[in-house]
């Protein structure tokens, strides 16, 4: 799974924030639950000295690879 943070955040890449390996058979599916780290989230700010969490529209990417990723949701968060 990788997030790519609001344009806000001044991190224009896609971050690995979570990976769990399943094998499926041909045509199988299967449903997956896995928790985004908050940290991931976030950037870190001099300005507050510590991690803040940008307002905005994260990018939410699952796939097999950084190559292959078919799964996008956008998450509209506000600032924490």
């Amino acid at each position: 799974m990788y997030v790519t943070l609001p344009d806000s955040a001044g991190e224009p890449f896609r971050k690995l924030a979570e990976w769990k390996r399943v094998s499926l058979a041909a045509g199988a599916s299967q449903r997956l639950e896995v928790p985004i780290d908050p940290l991931f989230l976030k950037i870190y700010s001099t300005a507050d000295d510590g991690w803040r969490r940008p307002a905005g529209d994260f990018l939410i990417e699952v796939g097999g690879s950084s190559a292959d990723l078919p799964l996008r949701q956008v998450l509209r968060l506000a600032a924490r």
